[in-house]
């Protein structure tokens, strides 16, 4: 078989490569600004963004990957997220569904705490 025979690699494999790329970025970025705007507001929780936005970054580097798992603190929470990987679909859907629900609880309580602050006022 000659070399010319030989199959070429689709350009449809890159192009949906590119694709994909690009749309981890501007879902990286859409965590990095809501994770942003959550440190500042307390309705949103922007340490949870800023932790999607990070192991979706370490997906597409290799370098944040490293610093990452050089990191400590990152370390614990990726211990927690590999131990969430272990748990089937239903025990994942039940867990997902109570984090974001007392994160929402907790953000109205301090909305709330405010509002009360500032009445008394």
């Amino acid at each position: 078989m000659r070399h010319s025979d030989a199959k070429k690699p689709s350009s449809s494999l890159t192009l949906n490569q590119i694709v994909l790329k690009a749309v981890l970025v501007v879902v990286i970025g859409v965590c990095l600004v809501l994770g942003v705007i959550g440190l500042i507001l307390p309705v949103i929780p922007g340490i949870l963004f800023l932790f999607i936005g990070a192991i979706l970054l370490s997906k597409l580097s290799t370098r944040f990957a490293s610093y990452l798992k050089q990191n400590t603190w990152a370390q614990k929470w990726l211990r927690r997220g590999d131990s969430f990987r272990k748990l089937n679909n239903a025990h994942r859907l039940k867990l997902s569904f109570l984090t974001a629900a007392k994160s929402v609880v907790d953000s109205m309580e301090s909305v709330w705490q405010k509002l009360q602050s500032t009445a008394a006022k």
